[in-house]
């Protein structure tokens, strides 16, 4: 696994070049334990999301929250290029639906 400070500056830099969309990624700071995650919080314009990243250090899984510690599996990458076009993907389908972003 890489480090999360380098992973979270490559998810941010894929994003960047793949989107006009203010879409960025926060690592939550949490080490990882051996074999764990590490977990990335998914931010458009600012604000928080209900998407999070977990990086298994050789593939990302995207997951929302739908309740307190209840998440859903909404895809998954195997490098970041191929992330940050899954989690534009993700959140410009819910801006469409009006479940997320300005109009939510």
């Amino acid at each position: 696994m890489e480090n999360p400070d380098y992973t979270e500056r490559q998810i941010n830099e894929a994003l960047k070049a793949h989107t006009q969309l203010d879409i960025t990624v926060m690592w939550d700071g949490y080490e990882p334990e051996r074999g764990g995650t590490a977990d990335f919080e998914v931010y458009l314009d600012g604000d928080t999301t209900d998407l999070v990243v977990w990086d298994h250090g050789t593939s990302f899984d995207i997951y929302a929250r739908t309740g307190e510690r209840h998440y859903t599996s909404k895809g998954w990458a195997g490098n970041y290029k191929k992330l940050a076009a899954n989690l534009t993907n993700i959140i410009q389908e819910a801006i469409i639906a009006g479940e997320m972003g300005e109009y939510a």
